[in-house]
């Protein structure tokens, strides 16, 4: 019922015929997609493409979704919770319509609309906007390919929701990978000496001291480069390794408890409890004794060529 609105509430308040500044439209305007893809999947729940003069103008407080606008051509001013940017031709861009939101065209303009929804959308748009703060992105070969077939499906006879879904979430990892960027120097040698000393009773201040920065400021750098804490950095290194030896060897709790770096075997089994929901004796009966068994191959890599976590 409450996506149901939603959907009335985008009806209403999307484009309506003979808006001013629309010269042609080319798409298919509402989509109808199922309940499983509304509860499941990202789905569409407009798209059109327009040809616009510059007296084109959409000015709201809010609509319930997200929107993707492609700008073929010409050049479009938007403005988001009062912060206002210029996207020009080959741009794409964006834009949660949950907030106050007003776009125009400055010149003419061709461009491609698709508002779209999904359960993970807001976490995914927040992501991206701690990366690039106006939400205009280059639109490079790949996007253009994946925007290609997004607009073929949504003409097709009867558009299919888990192939739409499919090239939504395409379209947001080619937007969040450009950031996937090397480690500094500092978080690159601090995960190496991580890897190389979690058998070790080590602190963070040894962490930040390995590469001759202080705890808070190094604590902040490693978080933002990598999504861990130090702590939890160590603590996944720590987990990996002792899952590899429960399930490889049958060297006793309290030895992998030594050789991965805990004080106690007692420290270890509630730390491995929180981490993993069973006690490490558990762990190791239900992987060993399970019907189709598990191979979990050689001790786990942990850096790969850039310095991330693998």
């Amino acid at each position: 019922m409450k996506q149901q609105k939603e959907l009335d509430a985008v009806q209403q308040k999307s484009v309506i015929p003979g808006e001013q500044g629309i010269m042609s439209r080319h798409g298919r305007g509402f989509h109808f997609p199922s309940p499983f893809a509304k509860k499941h999947l990202y789905y569409l729940v407009w798209s059109d493409e327009y040809d616009c003069s510059p007296g084109y103008v959409v000015d709201r407080e809010s609509l319930p979704c997200f929107m993707l606008m492609n700008l073929i051509k010409g050049k479009m001013r938007v403005t988001v919770n009062g912060k206002t940017f210029l996207a020009e031709s080959g741009s794409l861009v964006l834009l949660n319509l949950n907030h106050p939101h007003c776009y125009q065209a400055e010149t003419d303009l061709r461009v491609q609309q698709f508002m779209l929804n999904g359960n993970a959308l807001p976490a995914y748009f927040n992501l991206l906007s701690e990366k690039q703060k106006s939400l205009v992105f280059h639109r490079d070969s790949k996007l253009s390919f994946l925007l290609s077939g997004l607009k073929k499906e949504t003409m097709a006879p009867v558009p299919d929701d888990h192939l739409i879904s499919m090239v939504i979430t395409e379209i947001l990892y080619a937007l969040i990978s450009g950031y996937q960027t090397d480690s500094s120097d500092p978080v690159r040698h601090a995960m190496y000496f991580i890897t190389d000393h979690y058998k070790e009773n080590i602190s963070l201040d040894d962490i930040a001291g390995a590469v001759s920065l202080s705890k808070f400021y190094f604590s902040r750098l490693f978080e933002k480069e990598t999504g861990y804490t130090p702590w939890e950095y160590l603590t996944e290194i720590r987990m990996r390794n002792a899952m590899h030896v429960l399930t490889h060897t049958n060297v006793g709790i309290e030895a992998i408890a030594e050789n991965c770096g805990f004080s106690s075997a007692a420290h270890f089994i509630r730390a491995f409890r929180n981490y993993s929901g069973f006690t490490p004796g558990a762990f190791r009966r239900h992987f060993l004794e399970a019907p189709m068994g598990i191979d979990v191959g050689e001790p786990p890599a942990v850096l790969d060529k850039k310095g991330i976590l693998t």
